[in-house]
């Protein structure tokens, strides 16, 4: 397996990190009755921990979703969905899919020139 993929060194040199949403990527919650979600806000149940943590990494349909930058973009998410991701949990509670756009994604609310760097003078 390659880790360092063509998505990690164009993220170095644009400056953009590789972030956000860890459901389907970091990690899973599983629950005291082995019941195993994406996240421990996205209420899906993806399997039980009977069946294999790796069972369910490799063959779960909705961590195989939530890995599939291009499906998430489709729903209405910008260019940059392939850095943060989106919060999926936040898009299922508002509208019922875990695969739509974050409706508190904030940067079409945020100017260009205010997030640029600024040179403070002492």
């Amino acid at each position: 397996m390659q880790w360092d993929t063509k998505l990690k060194k164009e993220a170095r040199e644009t400056g953009k990190f590789l972030s956000g949403c860890g459901a389907g990527f970091s990690g899973v919650s599983v629950l005291s009755d082995g019941i195993v979600y994406p996240c421990r806000r996205l209420p899906i149940p993806i399997g039980n921990i009977k069946e294999g943590l790796m069972n369910i990494m490799l063959n779960s349909e909705v961590l195989k979703n939530l890995r599939d930058f291009d499906k998430i973009k489709e729903n209405g998410c910008c260019d940059d969905v392939y850095y943060c991701k989106g919060c999926r949990a936040i898009a299922y509670a508002v509208t019922g899919d875990y695969m739509a756009k974050d409706p508190m994604c904030f940067k079409e609310f945020v100017k260009k020139e205010d997030i640029e760097p600024r040179v403070i003078r002492r």
